[in-house]
C-alpha cells in the first residue's frame, strides 16, 4: 500500500513539474529544468588547454540564464561549442599582439542517439599577448543575450521535449539495456531527467524508477562503502566522519552492503563519542534519496580521478 501511495504522489509531482516547465520556460525551478552539459574540444583540436575553462564557463552561463540546469553525471543532452580559427595576425608593434577571428559553432544534441536538436554560430574576435589570451578574449566577447542565442536555446528545448514525447519507448528500452549491462546508475539518471520535462514519458519512467534504483544501489553499494571507508581512514576526525557518513547515508537499507555499512557507522560513532551527531541522513522522500545517490556517484568519480563530465564526452566525428 505504501508503494502505491508513493507512486501516486510521485506521478502528481511529475505532472506539476511538467506543467511548470511548459508554462514558465524562462523561470522554472532547478528540478523542472532540462539538464544540459557543456562540451568543448580538447587541446588536440588546436584549442589551447588553458582557454577551455573560459569557453566552458560561457556555455554554463548560457545554459543557466536560459533555464537549463547544470552538469549531469551521465549527460544525455549536451551544449557543445566548436571554435574554428578563421584568421590570425601578429602585429609588428612593440609589444607584439596576436589578433584572432573565430567562428564558434554551437550545438544542442543528444549524445546517446547522436541527434542534433539545434545549431547556431557566432563570429568573435580577440586580442592578447599570447594565443591563450587571444582565445580567452574572443570567448569573453561571445554574446549570450542576443536573439540568435535565445532562438537557438528555445528551439533546442522544444525539440528535446518533442523528442521525449515521440521517442519515449526507445528511451525506455535504453534504460532497460543499461540496467542489465551493469550501468543502472546511468539508467537511473536518465529516468530522473525524463520525469522533469515530459508528462507522458514521466508516467512510463515512474513505473521503472524504483526497480532501476534498487539495481543501481546493488551495483554501486561496494563503491559507496569503499568511499566511506577511504574517507574515514584518511581522516579519522569529525570532518572525515562527516564525509564517510554522507556516503553511508546513500546505502539503501536493503542493499547487500548495508550490514557492513552499519558496522562502519557504529565504529565512527564509538570513536567520535557522539551518538546523536553521527546518524545517517534521513531523506524527505525516495526521489531525494535517488538524487543524492547520483550526486554521490559524481563525488566518487571525482575522488577516483575520473574527471568532470565535460572531459569524458566524445563528440568528434559526429558533431564536427
Amino acid at each position: 500500500m505504501k508503494k502505491i501511495v508513493f507512486f501516486i504522489l510521485l506521478a502528481a509531482s511529475f505532472y506539476s513539474n511538467f506543467v511548470l516547465a511548459q508554462e514558465t520556460l524562462g523561470t522554472v525551478s532547478d528540478q523542472a529544468r532540462i539538464s544540459l552539459t557543456p562540451v568543448v574540444p580538447d587541446a588536440s583540436d588546436n584549442l589551447p588547454l588553458e582557454a577551455r575553462p573560459m569557453l566552458l564557463g560561457r556555455l554554463r552561463q548560457l545554459a543557466n540564464t536560459q533555464g537549463f540546469s547544470g552538469d549531469a553525471v551521465f549527460p544525455q543532452f549536451i551544449l557543445a561549442a566548436n571554435p574554428i580559427l578563421i584568421d590570425k595576425k601578429v602585429t609588428g608593434t612593440a609589444p607584439t599582439k596576436i589578433l584572432i577571428e573565430l567562428e564558434v559553432n554551437l550545438y544542442i544534441a543528444d549524445r546517446n542517439t547522436r541527434t542534433i536538436f539545434s545549431t547556431t554560430s557566432a563570429a568573435v574576435k580577440g586580442v592578447g599577448s599570447t594565443d591563450i589570451e587571444s582565445y580567452q578574449s574572443a570567448f569573453r566577447s561571445l554574446r549570450l543575450d542576443n536573439s540568435a542565442m535565445k532562438n537557438f536555446v528555445s528551439e533546442g528545448r522544444n525539440e528535446i521535449i518533442k523528442f521525449y514525447n515521440t521517442r519515449c519507448d526507445l528511451l525506455m528500452n535504453r534504460v532497460d539495456m543499461l540496467a542489465k549491462a551493469n550501468q543502472a546508475d546511468e539508467a537511473l539518471e536518465m529516468l530522473l531527467q525524463i520525469s522533469d520535462v515530459s508528462q507522458p514519458c514521466a508516467e512510463k519512467a515512474t513505473a521503472k524508477t524504483e526497480q532501476v534504483f534498487e539495481a543501481a544501489a546493488a551495483q554501486r553499494c561496494q563503491a559507496l562503502l569503499q568511499a566511506a571507508k577511504t574517507a574515514w581512514a584518511a581522516e579519522p576526525t569529525p570532518a572525515g566522519a562527516q564525509k564517510a557518513v554522507t556516503f553511508l547515508s546513500i546505502l539503501p537499507p536493503g542493499s547487500k552492503c548495508n550490514t557492513e555499512g552499519t558496522a562502519l557507522l557504529s565504529d565512527i560513532r564509538a570513536q567520535m563519542k557522539e551518538n546523536v551527531s553521527w546518524e545517517r541522513t534521513q531523506y524527505k522522500d525516495r526521489i531525494d534519496l535517488m538524487r543524492r545517490y547520483i550526486q554521490a556517484i559524481r563525488d566518487i568519480g571525482v575522488a577516483y580521478g575520473n574527471g568532470q563530465p565535460d572531459t569524458q564526452i566524445i563528440v568528434k566525428g559526429w558533431l564536427w
